[in-house]
């Protein structure tokens, strides 16, 4: 990944510090050759996109934690952050879905670290001031949000649960939708 890259997936168009995330294959040598430059469909100067990355299967998330526009690419809040989503079809990566906070604010770096296992993607805002109320303020003390794909895996990935998802610690199942505090 390239969170500091300039140029579109065609090397054009160059937006300061857009980003990219570079996708290698290997082929039967043991060599690994760029398949793809993937970029967000809508790009923004300064969005750091591929400062994180995780792939499972046919899926990959890419961070852009210093993006300023939320997943409907308005509303413009200084470092918020996003997260992306591609999936793989026909060789090709496709952006499914951007991903935001539901509240964002500013320097809150949505996206500095993600990861997915399907059907679950983690984001970290590393910087995110209010617990899950938004309520109580602790300086710089982060958040992580959990979505959940609901199969069947479309373009529509929603903070929800499904049947039941189990925390990230590993201590709580849940059944219900809603903000929820684990400790890791």
């Amino acid at each position: 990944c390239s969170a500091g890259n300039d140029l579109d997936k065609n090397g054009l168009n160059p937006l300061n510090n857009d980003g990219a995330a570079f996708v290698f294959t290997k082929d039967g040598n043991d060599k690994w050759n760029q398949s793809q430059k993937v970029v967000a469909t809508v790009r923004h100067a300064l969005a750091g996109f591929g400062n994180s990355v995780d792939m499972d299967l046919n899926h990959l998330v890419v961070g852009a934690s210093f993006e300023h526009y939320n997943s409907s690419n308005q509303d413009s809040v200084l470092h918020a952050g996003a997260a992306y989503v591609f999936k793989k079809s026909g060789g090709t990566w496709l952006q499914l879905q951007k991903l935001s906070a539901p509240v964002r604010a500013s320097s809150d770096h949505f996206g500095h670290a993600v990861t997915i296992d399907l059907p679950n993607i983690i984001v970290g805002a590393y910087w995110e001031d209010e617990d899950g109320s938004e309520l109580n303020n602790v300086y710089n003390a982060g958040s992580t949000y959990m979505f959940n794909i609901c199969s069947p895996l479309s373009g529509t990935i929603s903070p929800r649960v499904c049947d039941s998802m189990v925390s990230p610690s590993g201590k709580y199942v849940y059944t219900t939708s809603g903000f929820r505090y684990d400790t890791v």
